[in-house]
């Protein structure tokens, strides 16, 4: 219960710093901040199962009625799979801004009509495991479980497997395709470059996808121990616990709290964003602040424009 304690404050702390920095700060209003604000979006909803899993193991039994079982588990699913959804469209994004500059790349709206079509098609994949969940009493009338139980119609054994091609294999399989392509771009860029700020120009490119491929390969890692386990229940007799099941739950919530932290290490601009979160400079914007002396005087805190401070590259390369 403790290691859900602290995933549920780092994720839903990290997420909503994540969407804050998104929101407020206007360079930083870019496609593909878009589809990372979505990501941050189902990561902090994805959050909303723990106090539930908390109370499940201190009541040992589901205590929380038909409803709540019923949109509690249907809520991360989707969340889950809106995710592995974003993260295609961000390497496609990514792939299209380095591989083919000269195409049409999308606009804010146009990120947001991609972002919320990969919530509708979540929702959609999700609903036959929706009408899945209930509370069953496999122990007798005193000891309930909110669990899958597939109605008539619905073949639980061709569901999952489904969507584990559908939502974890083929998903897999594009991303590293795209990142891929990408990469071998990026590397026969690199030798044709000439000057500082073509090498800056690859290197910041560079640094970019190693973030979401980062992101991509924890979010494989932690999401296939679900799969996985789903396709034992159903496949084979291999006894396997609840146990079994919260631990797998739990990594993939451990997933949705470490993407904020992956941004702050690999990109700077969130993390001094962050930083000027922490140390309660919110509302502080990119440009130059003005500082009042206690003599009444006015300077101009240039920092943010001084000899040192990073280049700050297009809108297509930083994020």
């Amino acid at each position: 219960m403790v290691i859900l304690a602290i995933i549920m404050l780092l994720g839903t702390v990290g997420n909503v710093m994540v969407m804050h920095v998104i929101i407020v700060h206007r360079r930083m209003h870019t496609s593909t901040n878009v589809f990372i604000g979505s990501l941050a979006l189902s990561d902090l909803l994805f959050m909303v199962g723990i106090p539930f899993i908390i109370t499940t193991k201190v009541t040992v039994q589901w205590v929380l009625g038909d409803t709540l079982c019923d949109i509690v588990f249907f809520l991360m699913f989707i969340c889950g799979s809106s995710s592995i959804l974003t993260m295609m469209a961000i390497s496609f994004d990514r792939w299209v801004l380095v591989c083919h500059p000269h195409w049409h790349t999308l606009t804010i709206t146009q990120a947001l009509l991609v972002a919320a079509a990969m919530w509708l098609m979540a929702c959609a994949i999700s609903v036959p495991l929706g009408l899945a969940f209930q509370v069953g009493d496999f122990y007798g009338p005193n000891y309930l479980f909110c669990t899958i139980i597939w109605p008539n119609g619905i073949d639980g054994k061709l569901y999952i497997m489904v969507a584990t091609i559908f939502l974890l294999v083929i998903p897999t399989c594009f991303i590293a395709m795209n990142y891929a392509r990408i990469f071998y771009t990026i590397r026969l860029s690199h030798k044709r470059a000439r000057g500082n700020n073509a090498a800056a120009m690859n290197s910041s490119q560079l640094r970019l996808i190693k973030l979401f491929v980062t992101v991509v390969l924890f979010f494989a890692a932690m999401y296939t121990p679900f799969f996985i386990l789903n396709i034992l229940l159903l496949y084979t007799t291999v006894p396997l616990t609840s146990t079994h099941y919260t631990w797998c739950v739990i990594t993939c919530l451990l997933n949705a709290a470490t993407n904020p932290l992956l941004y702050g290490y690999f990109n700077e601009n969130y993390r001094r964003h962050f930083r000027e979160m922490i140390a309660c400079r919110c509302s502080q914007s990119d440009d130059d602040s003005v500082e009042t002396p206690i003599n009444g005087e006015t300077k101009l805190d240039r920092r943010s424009t001084s000899a040192g401070a990073p280049l700050q590259l297009k809108t297509s390369v930083a994020l």
